[in-house]
């Protein structure tokens, strides 16, 4: 595994779609304008119905003015204050977790596109400046389309994960592809151009600590790679699942290993700190649904699930366990309650006003972030 070029190889017949919006690299795809500038994509003709429309992921803009909710319905950018939602991308999937730029109101989503000759849609990186309404696709390290007839090199491959740099300086995308050709890209958010390619067929998320790494993972193993140059930095064993998450300027990664959540630091190898998870590594049906620290790192959110029969027969359901460890001292503060806080993802508003969490029943939920206390669902 190791940084790659782009190899060439003879052109397949698949055809671009010829849709109208701009392909990187090329144009800068950053958004530097502050979501207070507004929304320049059109506000939603019907209202989300919250028992039919899933919520699957949430993302708060760096400023705490907007929520983006990836929906059944699409791609869903709220006002959470007023509880208003003010645009609405139909046609950004909810496959991937979107996820907004550290320095302004660019979102970066996924959007399932079709290709003449394939059978089922593709899911193509694709990034919306919300103040102006530009939308920007991003191949990553897929070859192609090339030439007059924009004719793809190779199939089109789904995108897997697009997030950011802390800095906003690099977008970062993976996408599924050939064993031996890239599967992940860092592109110039300045320039549009994509800077360097990384070769790991098992990465379904890549996370920067930094502009100058990048952190990959599969169901046992966790890679730190320098971004640039190409190397293989560290490597991390022992994952009991392929969700981790890092911890922003450092040399720290979260992971679970058996019943366990280990803060681990990866260059001195050793442990920092580590939180009781009891029942997910003796349990082969488990899977992790959230792994995130706080912005300060004061708090760890987590959660875990299996699926269940009913009683009474039927559609087997999610059983969810959730946590929120005081880093400090390592209490639960969701242990003991009568009603416990569930959940299955999380999004910490910048300034700490509020917590959005996504309920085992994908309804959009604002949390106080003092007392744990739930209030009423978006929608």
């Amino acid at each position: 595994m190791a940084l790659a070029a782009l190899a060439s190889a003879g052109v397949w017949a698949w055809r671009d779609g010829g849709r109208g919006e701009e392909t990187a690299g090329g144009p800068a795809v950053t958004g530097g304008a502050p979501c207070s500038e507004g929304v320049a994509y059109p506000a939603p003709e019907d209202a989300l119905d919250g028992e039919e429309d899933r919520a699957l992921h949430l993302a708060f803009d760096p400023s705490g003015e907007l929520l983006a909710v990836a929906t059944t319905a699409g791609l869903s950018v709220w006002d959470w204050r007023a509880r208003e939602e003010v645009a609405r991308l139909p046609e950004a999937g909810a496959l991937l977790e979107p996820a907004f730029s550290p320095t302004g109101c660019l979102l970066a989503a996924g959007v399932e596109r079709e290709f003449e000759g394939m059978e089922a849609p593709v899911t193509m990186a694709t990034t919306f400046d919300l103040p102006s309404g530009t939308t920007v696709e991003h191949l990553g390290p897929q070859r192609g389309p090339v030439g007059p007839d924009r004719l793809w090199v190779d199939d089109p491959d789904q995108a897997r994960h697009v997030g950011f740099s802390p800095d906003g300086s690099l977008l970062v995308l993976a996408i599924d592809s050939h064993v031996d050709t890239p599967h992940v890209g860092l592109v110039d958010t300045a320039t549009g151009e994509q800077v360097s390619e990384l070769v790991d067929r098992s990465a379904g998320a890549v996370l920067m600590p930094d502009r100058d790494r990048a952190v990959t993972a599969d169901g046992s193993t966790l890679r730190v790679w320098d971004a640039r140059g190409g190397g293989e930095l560290h490597t991390v064993r022992d994952l009991g699942s392929p969700r981790f998450a890092v911890v922003p300027g450092t040399d720290e990664v979260l992971h679970v290993s058996g019943d366990r959540v280990v803060w681990w630091d990866y260059v001195r190898r050793r442990e920092v700190r580590a939180f009781p998870m009891e029942g997910f590594g003796s349990d082969p049906m488990a899977h992790l649904a959230e792994l995130e620290p706080s912005r300060d790192g004061e708090r760890l959110y987590a959660d875990w699930y299996v699926f269940e029969e009913p009683e009474g027969g039927g559609e087997a359901v999610a059983r969810h366990t959730s946590y929120v460890w005081d880093v400090g001292s390592g209490e639960d503060l969701l242990a003991g309650a009568e009603d416990p806080l569930r959940f299955r993802g999380v999004a910490e508003h910048p300034g700490g006003e509020v917590l959005m969490v996504l309920t085992p029943g994908d309804r959009v939920v604002p949390v106080d972030p003092r007392t744990l206390e739930p209030g009423e669902p978006l929608f």
